[in-house]
């Protein structure tokens, strides 16, 4: 049985090191395209540098508070939960040991 615990530990954190390993490459490039093309780098990652997005900002700023200020926000935490809470993680799993028969929604 421990050998499985073992084994199960071994492959969750190879799976959560495998999970950050796009972003952190993402990250990597981002840094050396800076390195290379100084500040112009911008304008590989950014669509409308030359756009009005500065001046706009707030309105993107008034959108974002009121997704998050209603309902959707508080339906789309809970689905993120039930998921993560219905997955294979083990931490998952140990949440549900320690709820035993009580339900998760």
């Amino acid at each position: 049985m421990q050998g499985k615990q073992i084994a199960e530990k071994k492959t969750s954190k190879l799976d959560r090191l495998n999970a950050i390993s796009d972003p952190l490459e993402a990250a990597r490039q981002m840094h050396q395209d800076w390195l290379t093309d100084g500040t112009d780098f911008v304008r590989l990652y950014v669509e409308d540098v030359e756009g009005d997005w500065l001046e706009n900002w707030d309105e993107d700023e008034e959108d974002l508070e009121t997704e998050t200020d209603g309902n959707l926000a508080g339906e789309k935490f809970e689905k993120t939960t039930l998921a993560f809470l219905n997955s294979d993680d083990p931490v998952a799993v140990k949440v549900r040991e320690n709820l035993k028969e009580k339900p998760l929604a």
